[in-house]
């Protein structure tokens, strides 16, 4: 009997011993975890000059300097980090209406996207978006079509037509987990981070449910752009690895919001912006990181 009673009093003291562990564990966990008031007002700061970056470098015409693709993308992060109305909302509406009326009938899928995402016209624009959606279910591009879709699921449009577009989505993935460029085999990072965010953003609002399709496509851009324990930089050959970079981070927040990743990307960011509070000299690269530290910021606020 004093036998058993020593044995159970051994167990009683390993328990305690790992339940304190645990405790310290966790709380450790914790303050590695937590931002202090200062850390958080340096994360506002900087999304304020990178508002002022992007506001500063906007043209008189409302677009940015470049291809129609960085205006367009530059306006999508603004609108996804709501920060369209700190810039000049209006010049930017007068710039898209001028190339509506340039392109007519033969507008991009891309321009109607944004269009969307400003409330005057976003009716028209999700109507022209569901009636052009091909026979197969896409857009044509995985990233045209996985944009429109996000347009599509945030609006809680035709679920039909939502699920054509899904179905196609995830028939596309290739065996590495990645997306290709259309006509193309090769994985490659914009289409898989294109794929991989609709198709979490879908999945959290109860649209999908294949998580190991996320998984796969998570795995694939982690690959890319986090190596050794490190994130690939520009000084590496990629110039654009800070804009996949912040792709990366915004999936990863919205997908697995407690992964250590998650944190150490946004060091990363905020480490990269430059003193004019820039990222570069690209609007959407900068708009991008913006929207990273909008999408972190709501996290910890």
């Amino acid at each position: 009997m004093k036998h058993r009673k020593k044995q159970k009093g051994k167990g009683q003291m390993r328990k305690i011993i790992i339940s304190s562990l645990v405790i310290l564990a966790t709380v450790f966990f914790m303050a590695s975890s937590i931002l202090s008031y200062e850390q958080i007002e340096e994360i506002s700061s900087q999304i304020s000059r990178a508002v002022l970056w992007i506001k500063s470098n906007q043209q008189q015409k409302g677009n940015w300097q470049g291809s129609e693709d960085v205006s367009l993308s530059t306006a999508f992060c603004l609108q996804e980090s709501a920060k369209l109305d700190s810039i000049d909302r209006n010049s930017l509406e007068e710039w898209l209406l001028s190339q509506k009326t340039l392109y007519g009938k033969n507008l991009s899928l891309k321009y109607l996207i944004v269009f969307s995402g400003l409330e005057e016209h976003k009716q028209e624009s999700l109507s022209s978006m569901e009636n052009s959606q091909k026979a197969d279910g896409s857009w044509g591009s995985v990233g045209t079509t996985s944009m429109i879709l996000y347009k599509l699921i945030l609006e809680n449009k035709d679920k039909e037509v939502i699920k054509k577009a899904l179905n196609w989505l995830e028939n596309k993935q290739n065996p590495d987990g990645g997306w290709a460029f259309i006509g193309f085999n090769e994985s490659k990072f914009y289409p898989t981070s294109h794929a991989t965010g609709v198709l979490i953003y879908a999945y959290n609002n109860g649209y999908y449910n294949n998580s190991l399709v996320i998984e796969k496509g998570m795995d694939f851009l982690l690959s890319k752009i986090y190596k050794n324990g490190k994130w690939i930089s520009p000084q590496q050959g990629d110039y654009s690895a800070t804009h996949k970079l912040c792709e990366t981070v915004v999936l990863l927040i919205n997908w697995d919001p407690t992964n250590d990743l998650v944190n150490f990307g946004i060091s990363e960011i905020q480490n990269r912006q430059l003193l004019d509070g820039g990222w570069g000299s690209r609007p959407s690269h900068t708009a991008v990181c913006l929207w990273a530290l909008k999408e972190y910021e709501k996290r910890i606020k």
